[in-house]
């Protein structure tokens, strides 16, 4: 977090998982044609970054808010085995690249909150696992109230 109203993240992730079972049953002498390549229907490159910019005490109130974008790159990877068919007609699971963006608004003390979200941005074609595409760009409003004690009643009833 620098100076308190911003914040940065990332990752990124290389899997190298692979297929090290030499037959196909335990016991076995029959040859597994997969042995050595990566495991079928497995991501194995994907990174995604995240930045929060933070309003504290906006208004004579108190309030809060925050705008956040985040994002998902998955590097594109075969469905079924990759050592096994034509290079040319394996399936895919396609590269993709997703961008999101929340806005929140936190205001009495933090017992109420307001947000508006907005999954795929860009509506860009994204894929689960089995290839199977995800829905577009959705929106989505949430709306918190939390009950009982006040945030600063319940501080102080956790201080020694």
């Amino acid at each position: 977090m620098l100076g308190g109203w911003l914040s940065v993240g990332g990752n990124l992730s290389h899997l190298n998982a692979r297929d090290n079972v030499k037959t196909l049953n335990a016991g076995s002498r029959q040859t597994n044609l997969t042995y050595g390549t990566r495991l079928l229907n497995l991501p194995y490159l994907y990174a995604g970054t995240d930045m929060a910019l933070t309003w504290p005490n906006i208004d004579r109130r108190g309030g809060k808010l925050s705008l956040t974008y985040d994002n998902l790159y998955q590097h594109s990877f075969p469905l079924y085995a990759e050592n096994l068919g034509s290079k040319d007609s394996k399936e895919m699971v396609p590269e993709q690249f997703a961008h999101n963006l929340t806005a929140a608004y936190n205001f009495a003390g933090g017992r109420f909150s307001l947000a508006v979200e907005c999954r795929n941005l860009t509506n860009a074609k994204l894929y689960d696992n089995y290839s199977l595409q995800k829905p577009g760009r959705a929106f989505f409003a949430t709306v918190r109230v939390a009950f009982g004690q006040d945030r600063a009643a319940r501080h102080k009833s956790h201080q020694p």
